[in-house]
């Protein structure tokens, strides 16, 4: 019988049924041998499910309804339904697609329809929903209260002809991206639309510090071709050739590999691996329901399933990849790479000012960063940079102005101040304390604007030749 899959109609999700498109180790980090751990707790409960045939009286029975909110696409949520669905056709699996941070809103404000499970990628949105009491445990006795099922991790994407086309090199290191040579032709996402993008900034910090990795942050945003809107609109983007590199999840570069042979991918280094979660949903009155479905993903079909080009994630069977050495997702695994030994509990603690961080330094800010690291590269490439200790002394202090971020490491450890922060929600006031600091962060953006620019153009004015245009 044909597959039962629907959608639901929301204000604000993406609804439709279209194809859409420490520290440093060598190994997998240890959250993944506890990934495993899990499952062969949970594939125990699963095996006793009864896989018997469907007669002709099942479509006469009264369905059971699962609402599931995701931040996947619905190609993605379609593959994961029909696999259940052969086994539970009585139960109608409807999808809820919205961004991470959205989700998040969706059920922090209990808007309608109320969701039975959440499934995302990012780790951070599943913490932060377990701390806020939205989520449920599959069992009583489960140390967390959301289910990983599978895991991924990060790194850059590209398009083998675009790299060619401008002789750019495809990048295997975050340092690497600083070059002027790739000016215009990366992508990324904002952190507060995407969970997977708020997870690589936090590598950033994690690995490089609070500090540098601002820093970081603020030149590799003057090589940036574009914020997009979402983390997809990345990988969308790179299979169309509008950029040439992107940072993203690795699922989004394998899935496209699968009908784009010039797609590339290479892990960060460091990058980090992180669990791929399933979480109930307090008080759901499908909790029967909810936790058939966990223990599915659980299962080996849908461990298996987690192969298919369309969903790329590494099954926490590890059994499965080496049945497969020719997969994709074996040949990436073999590779050696360091990895980050991420701080869940950092990364939570500090949620939503990184994300609103990120869109007043970097985000509204982008078109400035992109003129003066481009006006910086230029005047490095002159001549009497080289000669004159005094300007070059000059451009250095610019350099170091362009790097700054408004929030220091001080008040990074003022946990009552971090708890400020919120995401901005359509008729929610945000706090007072985040007001008064995102108007300051709006004044030091004005003020170091005019000091920057204003330097750089005495700057070009004094090394310029004199008939230059």
């Amino acid at each position: 019988m044909p597959v039962n899959t629907t959608v639901v109609s929301a204000p604000s999700a993406r609804i439709t049924n279209r194809r859409e498109d420490s520290r440093l180790t060598q190994r997998f980090p240890k959250t993944i041998s506890f990934l495993f751990m899990l499952l062969v707790s949970f594939t125990a409960t699963s095996s006793g499910q009864t896989h018997s045939a469907i007669d002709n009286n099942t479509q006469q029975l009264p369905q059971k309804q699962l609402i599931i909110l995701t931040s996947f696409s619905e190609q993605v949520s379609a593959k994961l339904a029909s696999g259940y669905q052969r086994i539970h056709p009585e139960v109608r699996v409807r999808f809820l697609h919205k961004k991470t941070p959205a989700a998040l809103t969706h059920l922090q404000m209990q808007m309608q329809p109320r969701p039975d499970l959440i499934m995302a990628s990012a780790v951070d949105a599943m913490d932060w929903l377990s701390r806020a009491g939205q989520l449920q445990p599959l069992n009583t006795d489960d140390r967390i209260n959301y289910t990983p099922f599978a895991y991924s991790g990060y790194g850059f994407m590209w398009h083998s002809g675009y790299l060619q086309q401008y002789q750019l090199d495809s990048p295997n290191s975050w340092q690497q991206l600083l070059q002027p040579k790739y000016q215009g032709h990366i992508a990324m996402s904002s952190p507060i639309r995407s969970g997977t993008t708020h997870v690589m900034v936090e590598m950033i910090l994690q690995e490089k510090g609070w500090r540098e990795g601002w820093a970081y942050i603020q030149q590799l945003a003057g090589n940036l071709a574009t914020i997009t809107a979402r983390s997809f609109g990345v990988s969308q983007g790179i299979v169309r050739q509008r950029f040439g590199i992107g940072l993203v999840i690795d699922f989004f570069a394998f899935s496209a590999a699968a009908k784009q042979p010039k797609i590339g991918f290479s892990y960060s280094s460091p990058t980090t691996f992180l669990p791929v979660s399933i979480g109930i949903v307090t008080e759901t009155p499908a909790a029967e329901q909810a936790r058939g479905f966990v223990r599915y993903l659980l299962s080996d079909g849908g461990q298996k399933s987690l192969l298919s080009a369309v969903i790329s994630r590494y099954p926490i069977n590890s059994d499965l990849l080496r049945q497969q050495p020719e997969h994709i997702l074996s040949q990436h695994r073999r590779q050696q790479r360091y990895t980050l030994d991420y701080d869940h509990k950092l990364a939570v603690r500090r949620y939503h000012l990184v994300n609103a961080l990120f869109e007043y330094s970097i985000t509204y800010r982008l078109a400035f960063l992109q003129r003066a690291w481009n006006t910086v590269y230029r005047l490095q490439k002159m001549p009497l940079l080289n000669t004159s200790v005094h300007l070059a002394q000059r451009l250095n202090t610019v350099i170091s102005q362009l790097k700054q971020t408004p929030f220091s490491e001080l008040q990074l450890t003022d946990s009552a101040l971090l708890e400020q922060f919120s995401k901005p929600i359509p008729g929610r006031q945000l706090s007072k304390v985040q007001q008064q600091l995102q108007q300051q962060w709006q004044q030091w953006d004005q003020k170091q604007q005019d000091i920057v620019m204003r330097e750089l153009i005495q700057l070009e004015a004094a090394v310029l030749p004199m008939d230059a245009p």
